[in-house]
């Protein structure tokens, strides 16, 4: 594995156990869980991507936004304080696998085909 892929993941759970050994747990139980079903569903054919079509556009869900809107509707609820650490590091874990292997993570909205 090269540095590069290994010292993104590494820091985020450095400060994630300082912080919380339960949040820390999540990010690896949410990261090792959508690598899991991501290469046993999405690149075996079995689940498609997910796409949003409006008008001319579509917008593709990476599950890096889902993990980050996860977050936000449980911040924006005022829930924070009472939902598990653990279920919000599993949130953080979903989107780092996202941003750390695929490599058009930041493709989300393009035009549709002819």
């Amino acid at each position: 594995m090269p540095k590069k892929r290994f010292f993104f993941p590494a820091t985020t759970l450095i400060i994630s156990f300082y912080f919380s050994l339960l949040f820390g747990l999540g990010v690896i139980a949410g990261y090792l869980a959508t690598k899991f079903f991501h290469e046993k569903f999405i690149d075996t054919g079995k689940v498609n991507l997910i796409f949003i079509n409006i008008g001319k556009w579509k917008i593709h869900l990476h599950h890096w936004i889902t993990g980050i809107l996860i977050i936000i509707i449980i911040g924006l609820g005022g829930w924070l304080a009472i939902f598990p650490k653990i279920l919000l590091g599993s949130a953080c874990g979903i989107a780092l696998h996202d941003l750390h292997f695929d490599k058009e993570w930041y493709k989300v909205i393009s035009k549709k085909g002819p």
